[in-house]
């Protein structure tokens, strides 16, 4: 969709250096910043954050939504920890699909 995206990410990725130069920033954010470890540990920070808050508690017992499927999600967990299990999953494939995507410009 030319809407979306916009039409100066094409003309960037047409430049040798700039695309080099993307490889190489995403390649050392992937080595520390955006690992897995760094993003799972994150995600780990905020989880116990919420729970220590009691937040997910308290957001299960106002939406009743575990095990139940809410639009547009595709994956439907039967409890908080599903949903954080299947969250990093799909970083994981995601950033995987990336490392693709940007090593082979």
């Amino acid at each position: 969709d030319t809407w979306v995206t916009p039409f100066w990410w094409d003309r960037l990725l047409e430049d040798p250096d700039f695309a080099s130069q993307l490889q190489s920033r995403w390649n050392f954010l992937r080595q520390d910043v955006l690992s897995i470890n760094s993003i799972d540990s994150q995600i780990d920070s905020y989880n116990s954050l919420l729970k220590q808050a009691g937040a997910i508690e308290n957001n299960f017992n106002k939406w009743d939504v575990l095990g139940l499927r809410v639009a547009p999600n595709n994956f439907v967990g039967n409890s908080h920890s599903e949903e954080v299990d299947f969250l990093k999953s799909w970083i994981d494939d995601r950033f995987n699909w990336l490392d693709n995507a940007i090593n082979n410009l």
